[in-house]
């Protein structure tokens, strides 16, 4: 991302709108920050709005399978909302646009310390985290015949970066600048659409950071005709250095078509997040039934790499919502006591 984009000018209209809402009626319900502290009982809402992604990410197609686990578990109805992906569901929730999103925590980090050119330098702490979801990764692929063997070789290329408000659009730049790599142009849009233009030459690669596999990299992977490309040992440890919550990470043989051997990459884990009024109850149903049918819901959309077990690496300030941090200890997560506030 660039400085001065629109996201980020947005994010600058978000947070401080957010800041002047205080405790005011929003949505047609009430903020239950003040009730929590003052013990009075939570109002549990009518329904409630789920922010995914764009088409062709993993947060649109595990986004409805969870809707529905969570809908049997507590009865409540849930409505979506599409947006790019993980940046753009944290301003959703900071706006209070939403109540339940999904976002990488290397993303949410950012957004919480306010450290990333896509947030203006403002913190947003309008959300909670609730649960893992799945691991997220590195991905880059390009043709065959494009002569792209490694990621240096994207030096002076024309790179996709997946959906503007995508975990892509907000840390390939990073992640490459780590490597003083500079490519000539990066482009933002949909996954499919620009896997296509890889093929059309409007493209000389597509760095994509999402669940494995993504929907459009598998189809690609289909016809034999792409590599994807990994990262050496150097390579990852400087991206780590470089963006906090970053780690080592494997995209497996058996992940995509046609793939020779397993694909050394960087990776972080991706989150459900909520805002920071929903109630605890709540918050305690969703989380157990994400949890306990965890293999199900990965399985119906199609993601192969689940939540590592050190969800929260290297991560400090992303705080957990109160209700969700039994449900997670039941399920064998660790959660640090200090990380868990209203």
């Amino acid at each position: 991302m660039v400085d001065g984009s629109p996201l980020a000018k947005t994010t600058r209209r978000i947070t401080l709108a957010t800041m002047f809402v205080g405790a005011a009626m929003l949505g047609g319900r009430r903020s239950f920050a003040g009730l929590r502290s003052a013990g009075l009982l939570q109002t549990m809402p009518s329904a409630l709005t789920m922010a995914t992604g764009s088409p062709g990410c993993g947060f649109a197609t595990y986004g409805p399978a969870l809707a529905m686990a969570m809908q049997r578990k507590t009865h409540v109805p849930v409505s979506f909302r599409v947006s790019g992906g993980s940046a753009a569901n944290i301003l959703l929730l900071e706006q209070r646009a939403v109540d339940i999103g999904f976002a990488s925590l290397v993303v949410a980090s950012q957004a919480w310390t306010g450290t990333s050119t896509w947030t203006g330098g403002l913190a947003m702490h309008g959300f909670r985290a609730l649960f893992p979801v799945c691991d997220q990764q590195l991905q880059v692929v390009t043709p065959e015949d494009r002569g792209i063997k490694r990621l240096v070789d994207l030096d002076n290329a024309c790179i996709g970066i997946g959906p503007a408000g995508s975990a892509s659009a907000v840390l390939v730049p990073d992640l490459l600048h780590a490597l003083r790599i500079a490519p000539r142009r990066y482009q933002e849009g949909g996954f499919a659409e620009q896997i296509a233009d890889l093929g059309s030459g409007a493209l000389d690669a597509c760095a994509f950071f999402g669940v494995s596999p993504l929907r459009a990299i598998e189809s690609a992977a289909l016809s034999g005709r792409y590599t994807l490309i990994g990262c050496n040992d150097t390579e990852a440890k400087a991206m780590c250095r470089s963006v906090t919550g970053l780690t080592p990470s494997i995209i497996a043989r058996s992940a995509l078509p046609a793939l020779s051997e397993s694909v050394a990459t960087v990776g972080s884990a991706a989150l459900a997040l909520s805002r920071t009024d929903l109630p605890d109850s709540l918050a305690a149903s969703l989380t157990n039934a994400a949890l306990a049918n965890q293999r199900a819901l990965l399985s119906a959309a199609g993601v192969v790499v689940p939540p590592p077990s050190d969800w929260l690496h290297a991560v400090d300030a992303v705080e957990i919502h109160p209700g969700a941090a039994p449900e997670l200890r039941k399920h064998g997560f660790v959660v640090p006591e200090q990380l868990v506030k209203s």
